[in-house]
């Protein structure tokens, strides 16, 4: 996931109105600046108090693009935090929104907000038509999830009776390619198999056997691809 996936004219139109006043790049620390003049702005913990308006929301949402190109991803997951806490967004904006924050906190090496902005993602583009554009980045959101459980979560997929749930048929690969092993490497599919007609319970299964990049070691993950898409 990156930061330029998004082109400015999706980043323009994730609040609400369009009619609005935004702080070019070289003013984004006068912003700052400014909150923290006003005692609203927590120094240790880098929280901005929401948007009082649409004004301010696409200031806000200037100044998280101007953090990004200026290689401050924390202080862009702060304004982009801020804006998710208001009601000044769209439906569609919501979304963009919450993937922007997700890609920032990840880049600020903050595992835990990442998570829960890919969580907000999925929940505000499943109130949205589908589109290829969000359907990818579903998967994407989805992927980067399920391996993270997988961390945390050591018998997840090991067995049928623990197959990982998946709601795209693009999402065992790319769940398998987030996945690190050794030091810097990474697993790829070896071999994948089906098992429909054998399973007790009626549910479609697929295994897939998996070889490290780096060290040849091996991994089965069992995925339940029954009510894929």
């Amino acid at each position: 996931m990156r930061f330029a996936l998004l082109s400015l004219i999706s980043l323009a139109s994730a609040c609400a109105s369009t009619t609005s006043t935004t702080l070019p790049a070289k003013d984004t620390s006068r912003l700052v600046a400014h909150l923290q003049l006003l005692g609203t702005v927590d120094d240790m913990a880098l929280v901005i108090p929401p948007p009082q308006d649409t004004t301010e929301a696409q200031a806000y949402l200037s100044g998280a693009l101007a953090s990004m190109r200026n290689n401050q991803p924390r202080q862009a997951g702060a304004f982009l935090d801020a804006i998710l806490k208001s009601d000044h967004l769209s439906d569609r904006g919501r979304a963009n929104v919450y993937w922007l924050a997700a890609d920032a906190h990840h880049l600020a090496g903050e595992d835990a907000r990442h998570a829960d902005c890919l969580a907000g993602f999925l929940v505000a583009a499943d109130l949205l038509p589908g589109d290829g554009d969000m359907k990818k980045r579903e998967v994407e959101a989805r992927s980067t999830l399920v391996a993270r459980k997988l961390k945390t979560s050591p018998a997840l997929g090991k067995s049928p009776s623990s197959a990982i749930h998946v709601e795209d048929a693009r999402d065992p690969a790319t769940i398998v390619s987030e996945l690190p092993c050794g030091r810097s490497g990474r697993y790829v599919e070896n071999a994948v198999a089906t098992h429909g007609e054998d399973a007790s319970d009626g549910r479609q299964l697929e295994e897939r056997r998996l070889v490290c990049s780096e060290g040849g070691g091996q991994l089965v993950l069992w995925f339940d691809v029954t009510h894929t898409r």
